[in-house]
């Protein structure tokens, strides 16, 4: 164990209890298996959830969004609906080949506060470490064990910038190995995870807007047509769905029973 690992988590933890040396390596994103702690019950996170939020402004959760090649993306990890959060862990997972780490930041912006301290806490610093050239490692904790300063609710814990390497589709990010803990030490495993997609292809979505509508009918009835189409639309991925070269009647019908279908 690295002295500067050492320190930063004996600032954290004043009590010599078995469930925060089982934190301790939760934090800096060891993998245990203990028998015998709280964890191995469910506790009061374990039907929380973990977002990746590709449009950190909007009030809504975008897990898509369009990046051009080289165009800095910044994905906001978002907790949901969790109770007297007090640590955590979450790891990012991305194509190397497709995609480039930039930094990870504790607050991107003045005017949104992280979730984390959003009752008036501290943290210990907030800590993210590339952990092979596929994945990043995030972790923070508040100071102390105050429970009126573990939040509850949902928010975002840590901000997080890539670099899209090519303008191809279906360029993903996902969430693993992601754990709360609570200031009572006990920790929840979440396996209610939104992951990412930059640039994503949706059958028959022919504007790019991550719907099937009506702009996308009109678009189909222009192929269909041979009436020229912007080069901003209609990417093949959406409308080739059977990789044949070839848009049909068949495709405007799809997209027709799907918006009688509603949102």
């Amino acid at each position: 164990m690295c002295c500067h690992a050492k320190i930063w988590w004996e600032n954290k933890v004043k009590k010599n209890t078995l469930t925060r040396i089982c934190s301790f390596y939760l934090v800096l994103g060891f993998v245990f298996h203990v028998s015998g702690i709280a964890s191995a019950i469910a506790g009061p996170n374990s039907s929380a959830g973990c977002a990746l939020d590709l449009n950190y402004l909007s009030p809504a959760i975008d897990t898509y969004a369009h990046a051009d090649k080289d165009q800095r993306i910044i994905v906001a990890v978002v907790a949901q609906n969790v109770r007297n959060l007090d640590t955590f862990q979450v790891e990012i997972n991305f194509d190397p080949n497709r995609m480039t780490f930039l930094a990870a930041y504790e607050e991107y912006s003045f005017d949104i506060p992280n979730f984390l301290t959003t009752n008036n806490g501290s943290t210990i610093g907030f800590k993210a470490t590339q952990v092979n050239n596929s994945t990043i490692n995030i972790a923070n904790a508040l100071i102390g064990t105050n429970k009126d300063e573990a939040p509850d609710g949902s928010g975002m814990i840590a901000f997080v910038g890539f670099n899209p390497i090519d303008n191809f589709p279906n360029n993903r990010l996902t969430l693993s190995n992601v754990n709360f803990i609570d200031s009572d030490g006990t920790r929840d495993e979440i396996f209610n995870l939104s992951h990412a997609s930059v640039n994503e292809c949706l059958a028959f979505d022919l504007d790019k807007n991550f719907r099937r509508d009506v702009r996308d009918a009109i678009i189909g009835l222009q192929l269909l047509s041979a009436m020229p189409v912007s080069n901003s639309m209609a990417p093949k991925c959406a409308w080739d769905v059977n990789d044949n070269h070839q848009f049909g009647v068949s495709g405007v019908l799809q997209i027709f029973r799907q918006i009688n279908k509603g949102p």
